[in-house]
């Protein structure tokens, strides 16, 4: 198996995680930290498989969070500190990576920056929201996967706002 080198047509990366804290707690350090390295490490592993694995002509893939951008700008909020500077380096590695001639020819690199998850772990952490307000995310995983098959035809650097919606009403794109 020494010559297997297997080609993909899409590689994204889904992951992340969510963690309060704001720049006066005393363990800012360790939760930014672990939105780091559970957002912003894990898309730069995948950045780096793909300069290996990802064949021509393909799609790359980074989830960012649609709370941190706002009119084209980068915003953090003053809850989560830790969270919105993994997901803005994620976007900003997204925005290096479209030009990068280490990715293979015709790569297109996207982001997909949905709101609010409807998780377990997010219906267990926020017990007092409506959940019906949040995104599923199957929704989510319906646009990765309509780009990965051309079924939306993208830009390279295409970024796009997942914003809460339900079926049949059109999507934000």
């Amino acid at each position: 198996l020494t010559n297997f080198s297997p080609k993909f047509q899409a590689i994204v990366s889904v992951a992340g995680g969510f963690t309060l804290g704001d720049i006066s707690d005393k363990d800012i350090l360790s939760s930014t930290d672990k939105m780091l390295q559970m957002s912003l490490l894990s898309s730069i592993m995948t950045g780096n498989i793909a300069t290996e694995f990802l064949d021509a002509n393909s799609f790359l893939g980074f989830t960012g969070a649609a709370t941190v951008v706002k009119e084209n700008n980068f915003v953090i909020a003053d809850y989560a500190v830790g969270y919105c500077l993994s997901k803005i380096s994620v976007l900003h590695l997204a925005t290096f990576l479209k030009d990068s001639p280490k990715l293979p020819t015709g790569t297109k690199v996207f982001t997909v920056n949905p709101t609010t998850m409807d998780t377990p772990q997010n219906r267990q952490s926020m017990p007092n929201e409506d959940p019906n307000k949040w995104l599923k995310p199957e929704v989510v995983a319906q646009d990765i996967f309509d780009v990965c098959n051309q079924k939306v035809k993208i830009e390279n650097g295409w970024n796009k706002i997942c914003l809460l919606y339900t079926s049949p009403s059109p999507r934000d794109s």
